[in-house]
């Protein structure tokens, strides 16, 4: 416990990151990366880091914040790092950047939570030849001109929640080019489970709606 409680936040990831390279082998030569960031809530008011900030749960507690980065193809843990709980989930990505070159691992790609792609954040990574996985928020003017083309219908999936239409484009955002998914949930769907049918209730008055009110989810794969 004595030597547990000598060790500081950048102990804590070189001793994760020392862990990692002695079993990356398990692991294929490249690697695609996913970063995600979790809360965990804390009644006390000893502790330094426990601040009251974005709560996922709406609970009020104040939180500890902690990102962990992992290998998408065995789920092996990279490393973790805490927060703040004042420090959100966009403000992480400069210190992710950090983190991961210190990495002995070929990394293929990072993948990302939307709440985490601004746009310094991606032309930071872009910057470091990193390569970007993850949804894109609907506020910047870029992001929104993205999104602004007619709802095509010769792209479907059918998931459990509905059907969703979809738009594969070859792009750029902020200046890296890239491929942008842009996807539309129906909203006017009904689905009788009974006689496996599937019926869209699609009024004329309802394409005349924004266009980019209608799209509901831009993703986007940054290629070098």
């Amino acid at each position: 416990m004595k030597t547990c409680s000598k060790i500081g936040p950048e102990g804590i990831v070189d001793v994760c990151i020392e862990r990692f390279n002695k079993i990356k082998h398990l692991e294929s030569e490249t690697s695609t990366l996913i970063y995600d960031i979790t809360s965990t809530y804390f009644h006390s008011t000893k502790l330094p880091k426990a601040q009251l900030g974005y709560n996922r749960d709406d609970n009020s507690l104040p939180q500890i914040n902690s990102g962990l980065v992992a290998t998408k193809n065995k789920g092996l843990p990279v490393l973790f790092r805490t927060y703040e709980g004042n420090i959100t989930d966009v403000r992480t990505i400069e210190q992710l950047i950090a983190d991961v070159k210190r990495v002995d691992l070929s990394i293929d790609a990072i993948i990302l939570d939307r709440g985490m792609a601004s746009r310094n954040n991606l032309i930071k990574l872009a910057g470091d030849n990193l390569k970007i996985i993850g949804g894109i928020p609907l506020t910047s003017n870029e992001a929104k001109e993205l999104v602004m083309h007619d709802i095509s219908e010769e792209n479907e999936i059918i998931r459990p929640s509905g059907l969703i239409y979809y738009e594969d484009l070859a792009t750029s955002l902020f200046g890296i080019p890239g491929r942008a998914i842009i996807c539309f949930n129906h909203s006017d769907l009904e689905i009788n489970n009974d006689k496996e049918k599937i019926t869209v209730k699609a009024h004329e008055e309802n394409r005349k709606k924004s266009k980019a009110s209608r799209w509901q989810m831009l993703a986007f794969y940054h290629e070098f």
